[in-house]
């Protein structure tokens, strides 16, 4: 009888002990994905802060202003016509009204087209949007649809290249 009590308690101690390392290496492995995640976010955080520098580096790369009806520069589009890259700086655009969104246009031989819409966050601000040959200049317009309109229904700010003035 002692034998068997024994033996039970190993058994109940032995299935305790599993049942433990076990929760143990759960933790870990969700520990490891944690840190897996936070280093893949912390890659592509790098690797768009190279992008930004390497824009920004280059000579080549116009700083266009956009500002609203008041001159007052409210956010800046970065255009690179060698490395066909436009970016977008979000960082001082305001918020748009509950309901309504921003989308980002290009002037292209005095028609107006839409690149994207403007999504209110990025990391470190910037935002990458679709290069277009032969762009004059640049507007934000506020629009009512999430997909956007196809013609800007309030354009809020807009800036044009330095050749093109």
């Amino acid at each position: 009888m002692i034998k068997q009590l024994i033996a039970g308690f190993i058994f109940i101690s032995l299935g305790f002990w599993a049942f433990l390392q076990t929760q143990r290496a759960s933790a870990a492995v969700e520990a490891v994905e944690r840190l897996q995640a936070s280093r893949q976010h912390q890659d592509s955080v790098e690797q768009l802060l190279r992008w930004q520098i390497t824009l920004l580096k280059d000579s080549d790369t116009e700083l266009v202003g956009l500002t609203d009806g008041a001159d007052k520069v409210v956010t800046r589009v970065y255009h690179n016509l060698t490395r066909r890259e436009t970016a977008l700086d979000i960082g001082g655009l305001p918020a748009p009204p509950s309901g309504q969104f921003l989308q980002f246009w290009a002037e292209v031989g005095g028609q107006r087209q839409r690149l994207c819409m403007v999504p209110m966050t990025a990391v470190g601000s910037w935002h990458p949007v679709p290069f277009l040959e032969g762009a004059r200049g640049f507007f934000i317009s506020q629009d009512k649809h999430p997909e956007g309109d196809t013609f800007p229904s309030v354009v809020l700010m807009r800036g044009r290249l330095r050749d093109s003035l």
